[in-house]
């Protein structure tokens, strides 16, 4: 009788081996690539209300009669940008210089935001219009610019900008804002 010989003689099984080592090294290549190519950031996009009034504000009129105001305010109030946050506590607080004879002016402020669930802070750039109603209220309407620069808890990597628009009756304001986020995981919805 003659010996059986198994289909994978020492030869053979020395070439599976090898196989089975270049087919690892060439998957632990692709993993290794895969983990030093950065992902891209997926942007979101968010809009929402903002509702604010201003607590205080300091103005000088700059000297010569020249019509130019320059002054310092803050702001609290309150924002909702669903699917971002659905209510964050804000604070701003600005520097702004006002023509009065053109009855236009523009500020230049920092905003905090806070709720359970994080903080986020930024800066912001408004262009505003004013007018005086007949009993001498303030009115006008703004618009601007502000970015995300930093943030803490859920918001710890968000980033972004986005413009706002709204109005203003004394030192109530109320507006729309929109903004574009990375850095931002969206919950899971619950079912």
């Amino acid at each position: 009788m003659r010996p059986r010989t198994s289909l994978l003689s020492a030869p053979r099984m020395h070439l599976v081996r090898k196989s089975i080592a270049c087919s690892a090294i060439a998957l632990a290549s692709v993993g290794a690539a895969t983990l030093a190519t950065p992902a891209t950031a997926q942007e979101l996009q968010f809009s929402g209300p903002e509702i604010m009034t201003q607590v205080e504000v300091h103005m000088v009129a700059a000297a010569g009669g020249s019509g130019q105001v320059y002054g310092v305010a803050k702001w609290i109030g309150a924002a909702s940008l669903p699917g971002l946050f659905d209510s964050m506590h804000e604070t701003s607080i600005e520097g702004f210089q006002f023509d009065a004879n053109r009855k236009q002016g523009e500020a230049r402020g920092s905003l905090f935001r806070t709720n359970n669930d994080g903080t986020m802070a930024g800066s912001y750039k408004v262009n505003f219009s004013v007018t005086k109603d007949e009993k001498g209220q303030f009115k006008g309407s703004s618009e601007g610019t502000f970015e995300i620069t930093d943030g803490t808890g859920r918001f710890a990597h968000v980033r972004g900008h986005g413009t706002g628009k709204g109005s203003f009756e004394g030192p109530n304001y109320s507006g729309q804002l929109n903004l574009t986020v990375t850095g931002f995981e969206k919950r899971a919805s619950a079912q």
